[in-house]
């Protein structure tokens, strides 16, 4: 009898699904100058599609590609998007972690594929590791949302990733309360409705990182045009010497004020009247 949701299949679908969101954002990123991370989650994106397509392919390609390196592939997908949002936050993320995680999860992935033949024991690994990326990933979104964006809520990032989360702790609870043995029909739907469930997940968790993105260009705008307003309104400047008064009271040249608040440079030079008043040898020539 067959799953009613068949795991490899919805692999395969969701290999294709998630071109969508990478579609998305390299529009995005040929229309704009990205912040800094925007690359590590459309690498992320490329990491997942691919091992998803490779997990969908089990029994047409070896199994070291189709379990091994597929799963390895997520791994690092996972990681690389830890990267890109600490990196939008302007945090470190630790490359040490990240050649620890990868490292010992090829080594145990390996070992359980051809030394020790067991499956639970690669799911064990997998939603551990997964577990532990997506908790670190939801805490850096967590501490620094508020700090970039006031007032803003995180529902839609923080739920996908609750619900990531969600779905790896009932893949971890396969293990303890289903039979031990991974193929039988009841596994084999709860394993297939949580891969058919981590698809939209997924989705909803990199719109709400190119949706944090596009704010952000937003925000950055309107203050480079309140910056550009500051010089439209009255500004304090000294008859005498033609300094102007700051922001914080201090008086500062006219060139140094705005050379901070426009994109405008000075060339400095002489006009004609200064030039007949302090060079007049000069003037005579001319």
């Amino acid at each position: 009898m067959g799953s009613l949701f068949p795991f490899f299949p919805l692999m395969l679908f969701s290999a294709v699904v998630l071109l969508a969101p990478f579609l998305a954002m390299f529009e995005v990123y040929t229309r704009t100058k990205p912040y800094p991370g925007y690359g590590f989650w459309m690498a992320a994106l490329l990491l997942f599609s691919s091992g998803s397509l490779l997990m969908g392919l089990r029994g047409f390609i070896p199994d070291f590609l189709s379990i091994v390196v597929s799963n390895l592939l997520l791994v690092a997908g996972i990681d690389a998007l830890r990267h890109g949002v600490a990196r939008f936050f302007d945090v470190p993320a630790g490359w040490k972690t990240s050649s620890f995680i990868l490292f010992f999860f090829a080594v145990f992935q390996s070992v359980f594929t051809y030394v020790h033949d067991d499956m639970w024991a690669r799911i064990i690994l997998v939603s551990l590791t997964h577990g532990f990326l997506l908790l670190q990933i939801l805490m850096i979104a967590r501490k620094n949302l508020k700090r970039m964006f006031p007032g803003l809520h995180m529902s839609w990032l923080a739920g996908s990733l609750y619900g990531l989360l969600s779905l790896h702790a009932i893949r971890l609870a396969l293990t303890f309360f289903l039979p031990w043995t991974p193929f039988v029909p009841p596994v084999k739907t709860v394993l297939g409705l949580t891969a058919f469930l981590m698809a939209p997940l997924s989705l909803t968790l990199f719109f709400s990182l190119i949706s944090l993105h596009a704010l952000r260009l937003y925000q950055d705008r309107e203050d480079a045009w309140a910056e550009v307003r500051v010089l439209k309104g009255l500004l304090p400047i000294c008859s005498s010497c033609k300094k102007i008064r700051n922001d914080t009271a201090a008086w500062e040249s006219l060139e140094t004020y705005i050379t901070r608040h426009s994109e405008a440079t000075f060339s400095h030079g002489l006009c004609p009247d200064c030039v007949r008043k302090f060079y007049p040898e000069m003037a005579d020539e001319d």
